[in-house]
């Protein structure tokens, strides 16, 4: 069982890695230069990763809390940002 789990998360880095390749150069009035990915590949990645976060630790977790907060995007947040600061978690 640890061993599907192990193997989820590679091939969900794997898709994060894909996502990460295809990142576009962008201009906001909000948030200056910056990058951002394609919305459909990070809510597809995005429900993945928190099934697996809340199968594996569980909803009370801080893993699990801290990345369903950091999904939360605003006026002055890319959706790059958010890709790279769930990725971190």
């Amino acid at each position: 069982m640890a061993g599907d789990f192990g193997r989820r998360f590679e091939q969900l880095t794997k898709q994060a890695e894909e996502i990460e390749s295809r990142k576009k150069a962008e201009r906001s009035e909000f948030t200056g230069q910056g990058f951002s990915v394609d919305s459909d590949d990070l809510l597809n990645l995005t429900v993945k990763v928190r099934h697996l976060l809340e199968t594996v630790c569980g909803s009370d977790s801080h893993h699990f809390k801290l990345f369903i907060k950091s999904g939360k995007c605003g006026m002055y947040k890319t959706s790059y940002e958010v890709f790279r600061t769930q990725m971190a978690i």
